[in-house]
């Protein structure tokens, strides 16, 4: 398993010599819009318009609005003024159903951390913001994907972050910056991401007890224990890359999410 690991973490090694100071959302020859790869009857898609975008601010509405009135949707959309500059992710059922999202932000850009939470994670981003770290936000999965396998041991949430990590390398994003549930470093951890605490662990004024983590993409290439299950055997569409073959199955968790307090609203879907 290991060496497979290994091969994926060289192939994403020749994109270091981009230069990343440029602010575009680029893909290195992977086509936004158009599914990144598919396991079990799912795909994983980076969109930045169309209706993969508004099926994800749907979803969103239907999780923070409906269910947990976090958010204050708007004719079924659940959007922000962050959501014009950030990449988009979808995940799909077989049946084409949108059943999790999640948006990444470049670092020129403006972060939720800067601008949301009152400002009391802002001084977390200090000497991590740069041009080879994002902030990921607006994680939801819809409910009934949350704890279940959808294939290998493998669920939603595992099939999101491979891709999500697989995306990242592509484009040599070297850091994931999040801000979530103190209790996800554990859950997280425990599914083989190198992930580190870079905050604090704060109270907010609804409860929600909240840490700011960063994931090395790089190192959690060879560690993420569902990565080479997603993309191994399993996998019915790889794009001609070269993937680990299957692997370590991972018991299923339940979810927590992002939460965004730029108004007092929560952000993401929960346990």
């Amino acid at each position: 398993m290991l060496q497979s690991q290994l091969m994926l973490t060289e192939q994403a090694s020749g994109l270091e010599g981009h230069n990343l100071q440029s602010c575009e959302r680029r893909s290195y020859g992977v086509s936004c819009g158009k599914p990144l790869f598919r396991f079990r009857g799912y795909s994983f898609t980076p969109v930045i318009e169309g209706s993969d975008r508004i099926d994800a601010f749907r979803l969103r509405a239907e999780i923070y609005d409906d269910e947990f009135g976090w958010a204050r949707a708007s004719g079924n959309i659940e959007q922000d003024e962050f959501d014009n500059y950030s990449t988009h992710y979808v995940v799909k059922s077989p049946g084409g159903e949108t059943v999790a999202t999640i948006r990444t932000i470049d670092h020129c850009f403006a972060w939720m951390a800067d601008n949301c939470f009152g400002g009391v994670f802002a001084q977390s981003t200090v000497g991590i913001r740069d041009a080879s770290t994002i902030e990921a936000s607006r994680l939801c999965i819809r409910k009934e994907y949350r704890s279940s396998s959808i294939g290998s041991g493998v669920s939603v949430l595992d099939f999101l972050l491979a891709g999500l990590l697989f995306h990242n390398n592509l484009r040599g994003i070297e850091n994931t910056y999040i801000i979530t549930f103190a209790t996800m470093y554990r859950m997280l951890a425990r599914r083989g991401l190198d992930i580190r605490c870079c905050s604090e662990t704060i109270t907010m004024a609804d409860g929600c007890r909240l840490r700011a983590f960063v994931i090395n993409n790089r190192a959690s290439l060879r560690t993420f224990k569902p990565l080479p299950v997603v993309y191994g055997d399993g996998a019915e569409e790889t794009k001609g890359r070269h993937l680990p073959p299957t692997g370590d199955k991972l018991p299923m968790r339940g979810i927590a999410g992002l939460r965004s307090a730029s108004s007092g609203d929560v952000s993401g879907s929960v346990c």
